[in-house]
């Protein structure tokens, strides 16, 4: 894979957002807190 454009970047990354806030919104994900928060959730 050579270089890519920064545009082709950003719009695959603008997908993913899209797809992840899809699912949250659906129930099918959960975004937790920061990764201190669940490191310390799964410690406790």
């Amino acid at each position: 894979m050579g270089p890519l454009k920064l545009r082709d970047i950003e719009a695959a990354q603008m997908r993913i957002i899209e797809v992840v806030r899809r699912l949250e919104s659906e129930g099918e994900l959960e975004l937790g807190g920061s990764k201190v928060d669940a490191r310390e959730e799964v410690l406790a």
